[in-house]
């Protein structure tokens, strides 16, 4: 129950951190009275703030990058996430071990019963 709850708020969290985001934006792209303002300087405006948007986007994106990548790294180093792989190891060299077996057998006793049908 408590992971679920976590889980939820988290996902409000990072909505909430989007909004937060997009508000800064907004009120970085449109700081300025639209109704003063003649063409010329509306569009050299919208370019700067557009160009500067970009480069926040661009930003935050190498930023997530390179922290999911830091993560990543650090959960595969982590002891609990090498003691998995290993056991993943060795419940791979069993379950090979039981299929030769269980082929070996299968084939035994499809000999057996042949030598038993023959001798009958």
């Amino acid at each position: 129950m408590k992971t679920t709850k976590q889980v939820m708020f988290a996902a409000v969290g990072a909505g909430d951190l989007a909004a937060e985001k997009i508000r800064k934006v907004q009120s970085t792209l449109y700081p300025m009275n639209l109704r003063t303002i003649n063409a010329k300087e509306l569009k050299a405006q919208f370019e700067k703030n557009s160009t500067q948007a970009i480069d926040i986007a661009m930003r935050t994106y190498a930023d997530l990058v390179e922290r999911g990548r830091i993560t990543v790294e650090r959960v595969r180093k982590a002891a609990p996430t090498k003691r998995a792989v290993e056991q993943t190891k060795i419940a791979k060299a069993q379950t090979k071990g039981a299929v030769t077996s269980a082929k070996k057998a299968a084939t035994s006793t499809v000999e057996a019963t042949k030598n038993a049908a023959s001798s009958v």
